[in-house]
């Protein structure tokens, strides 16, 4: 027998680990039988046997079969307040322990380089620290003013005239152990992160600065000569969009941008930043960021983007009014 608890792990014969259980199931009884809702959706058993069981857990999603060493592995995150929650997570789409823990292996390891750490900068480094990203460098020439504390949340009233991006490593480390944050205090061109990016490995990287302009439209063209993937967003006006380039594949540059009018601000602009919204997208970049690293779970992705108008629903949403009489979940 195993020296760990039989909870959420499924047994064979001669008491040898061979699944772990997804801990995030519901189950019921419908006329005598037991239901599994899974995953993949809910499935009720044809006996009460725990063979009938088994085969209910699998057509639910809910077994995740390894050997006896990486069904521990998978538990002891599981036992972790540090990592059980993401675990669970990645249990919903895991087919096999060996996969989860490669890319939980990957997700520690990787590097991930944050341009602008904003309203929007600054929410991707923490998602990506709570969600186990082992070192993040943080590239910011800003400080904090007043004006940041109302859509830049991890900034207190004390923090004003700090820079932001010695503030966020503070903050980071306060919530979280086993990080590694570099903090770079300065505005950085395209060619400047080429080189940076250059001389470490990293394994993404996610743009969000405004200063200059140019940084987030020149994603694609960085995802393309570093090879990796790189995520971008932001808005103009409440039109948003959220950029993911995969890095693998040649993107096309849009040869037409020199013949753009050269747009200025105005002498004392207020640019538009709303704190749901730079929440929405840091959260579309962030995940993104972690399926690319992920793919032993999440697959290859591809270069895609969303764009949506911020003062109506994003894109793809579908509403439709509660029946007064239906359960809501």
């Amino acid at each position: 027998m195993n020296n760990f608890s039989q909870e959420f792990c499924l047994f064979d014969s001669s008491g040898d680990a061979k699944a772990i259980v997804a801990p995030c199931i519901f189950h019921a009884t419908v006329d005598g039988n037991t239901v599994i809702n899974g995953p993949a959706g809910a499935f009720q058993a044809t006996e009460q046997s725990l063979l009938a069981l088994e085969q209910t857990l699998r057509q639910a999603g809910a077994l995740v079969p390894g050997s006896p060493g990486e069904v521990q592995a998978v538990y002891e995150l599981l036992q972790n307040s540090a990592t059980s929650r993401t675990t669970s997570f990645f249990l919903c789409k895991a087919k096999k322990c060996a996969d989860l823990l490669s890319d939980v292996r990957a997700i520690t390891n990787s590097k991930v380089l944050i341009i602008g750490c904003g309203g929007i900068g600054s929410s991707i480094a923490v998602l990506l620290a709570g969600s186990g990203v082992g070192h993040l460098t943080l590239v910011d020439a800003d400080i904090i003013e007043h004006s940041n504390l109302n859509r830049q949340l991890f900034w207190r009233k004390k923090d004003v005239g700090k820079t932001k991006v010695s503030t966020l490593q503070r903050e980071i480390h306060d919530r979280f152990d086993n990080i590694n944050i570099q903090a770079i205090e300065k505005e950085v061109s395209y060619e400047e992160i080429i080189k940076l990016a250059r001389s470490d490995n990293f394994s993404a990287i996610a743009i969000t600065a405004d200063n200059p302009p140019t940084l987030v439209s020149r994603a694609g063209e960085l995802s393309a000569a570093l090879g990796i993937p790189v995520v971008s967003g932001g808005y103009l006006h409440s039109k948003c969009v959220a950029n993911f380039f995969s890095g693998r594949e040649q993107q096309h540059i849009d040869d037409t941008l020199d013949h753009n009018p050269q747009w200025k601000r105005l002498p004392h602009s207020i640019m538009p930043s709303f704190g749901p919204v730079n929440f929405n997208i840091a959260a579309l970049l962030a995940s993104g960021v972690i399926t690319s690293i992920a793919s032993a779970l999440f697959g290859t992705q591809c270069s895609h983007y969303i764009e949506w108008d911020a003062v109506q629903l994003p894109l793809g949403y579908v509403t439709r009014p509660f029946d007064e009489n239906e359960d809501v979940v």
